[in-house]
């Protein structure tokens, strides 16, 4: 990974994920039909809606990303744009901050989430992505994969552990 942080030791909710593969056979993806709905789904809010990614590794670490612009690390994603798909703001955001080409099978659970005290959906996305195909990117200074209980100093530490223990 690129600019790398060395790793550590160690409302309302919609779910979809599966545990076959295209043939229905276990340990792959199956696009459900209730996953494909919720990736198709266009923004309402754009600029209020947002897509988070949740990518572990094989050790069960979280990738995070520590943009040029913000001392905090947080979940790769950001904010839907005016009438894009939860599946086109997720490529969009990981080839923006990661400089990886997201293929939609790597993608292994969606939950959808309203915002509290908002009218406005978080979607988060399980994913299971190639990290050695991460490039530098204008908007990330640095990515690392930590253990959950040992993220690096972050105000965003109790939204990464909901979200992964959520999508998991």
């Amino acid at each position: 990974m690129f600019g790398t942080q060395k790793p550590k030791r160690a409302s309302a909710v919609t779910r979809s994920r599966s545990n076959t593969n295209r043939l229905g056979q276990p340990g792959g993806f199956l696009f459900t039909n209730k996953t494909m709905d919720l990736l198709q789904e266009i923004t309402k809010s754009p600029g209020l809606d947002v897509v988070r990614i949740i990518n572990l590794d094989s050790q069960g670490r979280v990738l995070l990303v520590q943009e040029i612009d913000d001392v905090n690390w947080k979940l790769p994603g950001g904010k839907m744009d005016k009438d894009e798909s939860v599946l086109n703001a997720a490529i969009r955001e990981i080839k923006e901050e990661l400089g990886y080409d997201l293929d939609p099978t790597e993608i292994k659970s969606v939950v959808k989430a309203l915002i509290p005290d908002s009218p406005n959906y978080r979607y988060m996305m399980l994913t299971q992505m190639d990290a050695s195909k991460f490039r530098p990117t204008d908007e990330v200074a640095q990515t690392g994969s930590f253990a959950l209980d040992d993220l690096p100093e972050t105000k965003f530490s109790g939204h990464i552990t909901s979200a992964v223990k959520f999508v998991s």
